[in-house]
């Protein structure tokens, strides 16, 4: 096995039992929304400084690149976090007014 490189294959019943925590880990984030990003979508740019984002899609890069602000769109991650818009700051808030 010196040298040799070793392919390992998943069978149906492997990668059934190894369930979605396997494409979880190979989910990213959106530098500019926060939307998840699978394995085979996105748009990947680098900038001159070797510095790597990865957009969701050329919507997100188009805004990243005009300089707006996440936080002033209201379709980002960041908009529902800073006005509480998010899943679960709604979830604590129902909580508390039971």
């Amino acid at each position: 096995m010196d040298g040799e490189r070793v392919a390992v294959l998943l069978s149906p019943a492997i990668f059934r039992q190894v369930g979605t925590g396997f494409l979880n880990d190979l989910r990213r984030l959106c530098r500019f929304s926060g939307a998840k990003i699978y394995p085979g979508r996105g748009i990947r740019f680098i900038r001159s400084d070797s510095q790597v984002f990865l957009f969701a899609n050329s919507k997100c890069k188009r805004y990243s690149r005009n300089r707006m602000r996440p936080g002033k769109l209201s379709w980002t991650a960041m908009y529902q976090k800073q006005h509480k818009k998010d899943a679960a700051a709604e979830s604590v808030k129902k909580r508390s007014s039971d």
